[in-house]
């Protein structure tokens, strides 16, 4: 708590020091940041479930994992608008993240028996067309995404697991893109191209 409150100081700081009123997005200097609420609130249940010892049964937390799937899958028109009170987070943004969240506890608590071979990635491909095609709920993607993610991230033909010793490539690179985005709208004087901004902004 400590630390995000300084870091809300900063950016307060630096958007009095910075004027990016002019931007397409002229009101924020890291929208990003949304996503933290939703985060800490998933800690915070996982935190919660190891005082409990709930993380000791993993055929528990598959069978919480399915239960908020199906209420989310069968009620999602349900809950559209609804905010959680204290922490203001939207509740539906929040079910879709968590079940997220939840799919790799489960990934990690069966991580002996899930398999990660090329049929598997073959399937999920498939899947995944299906998806798009619109013959398979979008909602499915909870679990074939965090397939792939773990696949490309420890599969040994691929050596990305020992990235990470290079940099934050992942949520922090999600997190500090914003601001220089912001700036790099700010300071050059002509418009970018979605393309262009992806290079000027990852090299800085």
């Amino acid at each position: 708590f400590v630390i995000l409150a300084e870091f809300h100081v900063f950016l307060s700081s630096l958007k009095n020091l910075v004027n990016v009123s002019n931007n397409l997005s002229g009101n924020s200097v890291n929208a990003s940041l949304w996503t933290l609420p939703y985060e800490f609130t998933c800690y915070i249940f996982l935190m919660t479930a190891g005082i409990f010892s709930l993380l000791k049964n993993k055929w528990l937390i598959l069978s919480l994992f399915i239960t908020c799937f199906t209420l989310f899958f069968f009620f999602k028109e349900e809950n559209d608008r609804i905010i959680i009170p204290l922490i203001g987070i939207d509740f539906k943004n929040f079910t879709i993240l968590f079940l997220y969240f939840m799919s790799g506890t489960v990934f990690y608590l069966f991580r002996n028996e899930i398999v990660f071979h090329p049929v598997g990635l073959i399937t999920g491909a498939l899947l995944t067309l299906l998806i798009k095609l619109e013959l398979i709920p979008v909602e499915f993607f909870v679990f074939v995404l965090p397939y792939f993610i773990f696949y490309f991230a420890f599969t040994k033909t691929i050596r990305l697991n020992a990235i990470g010793k290079r940099g934050d490539f992942s949520y922090g690179l999600f997190l500090y893109s914003y601001p220089v985005q912001q700036l790099i709208i700010l300071l050059i004087p002509f418009e970018i191209n979605f393309p262009v901004m992806i290079i000027l902004s990852f090299l800085f």
